[in-house]
């Protein structure tokens, strides 16, 4: 359930770990924003704990401006998955992501994401609006650690005298990848 309302500015918790932009503060776009304060959309605020998900250059031309409270949304999300949203939310309006913010933001969230390969790379194509190409190529070196990784794994139970098959179902792969 969403709710809007006025919340205290001096309410709204920045946790900079949740926030999906380098580089702090965009002032030419807090200027704009303080122009139009007005006319500005509600932010987005976690409801449990007031986290931002959604508006930190919004809430910045509130508190330049003086203002006391802000108009805010306040989503039922749980603080893991804050960044996801607050990732979909920017790539929707406004100031967009920088290429830059979008190759870390992927590069930070492939290991955490289920699924095979091919899924993930959709998964987050689709979350940050750029090509299945760009993900592959923002994380081809994680890819081949992993894969690096995965062969190791397999030696490894390999030698500890598994069978191809024992070792397939150990790490939930198919036993043509073992042989």
């Amino acid at each position: 359930v969403n709710e809007e309302m006025e919340i205290n500015v001096d309410d709204v918790i920045i946790d900079f770990s949740l926030y999906p932009r380098q580089g702090g503060i965009n002032n030419d776009i807090v200027e704009q924003y303080r122009n139009s304060i007005d006319k500005l959309p509600p932010i987005v605020v976690q409801k449990s704990e007031k986290i931002l998900v959604d508006g930190f250059h919004r809430l910045q031309a509130h508190i330049l401006e003086g203002r006391k409270t802000i108009r805010a949304k306040l989503i039922d999300i749980p603080k893991e998955r804050i960044l996801i949203e607050a990732i979909k939310r920017n790539n929707a309006h406004g100031y967009q992501l920088t290429k830059e913010d979008k190759r870390r933001l992927a590069r930070e969230l492939w290991s955490h994401l289920d699924g095979n390969i091919t899924d993930r790379k959709k998964e987050l194509a689709n979350l940050f609006s750029v090509s299945t190409r760009a993900i592959e190529m923002w994380t081809r070196d994680l890819r081949e650690e992993e894969k690096a990784e995965l062969e190791q794994r397999i030696f490894d139970l390999w030698l500890s005298c598994w069978s191809q098959e024992e070792i397939a179902e150990e790490l939930g792969i198919l036993q043509q990848t073992v042989s």
